[in-house]
């Protein structure tokens, strides 16, 4: 079966529900790329996605309120 593959822009992938979504992400490469990605706080975290997933756009938010 023959797929288009999707880009995805994953927000909060540091979260329960981002490591979900890399999951899948994982379960389906021939399907899905990661274009952008987000976390909050965790620096490691995101630098390991990035470099797993290498997505074109990174983001880390570290406002502190």
């Amino acid at each position: 079966m023959s797929f288009t593959v999707q880009s995805i822009a994953l927000l909060g992938a540091t979260g329960s529900i981002g490591a979900s979504t890399l999951k899948l992400l994982r379960l389906h490469p021939e399907r899905f790329r990661l274009h952008g990605v987000s976390g909050y706080q965790n620096a490691e975290q995101l630098l390991a996605i990035a470099q797993e997933f290498r997505p074109a756009i990174a983001w880390l938010d570290e406002t502190v309120v």
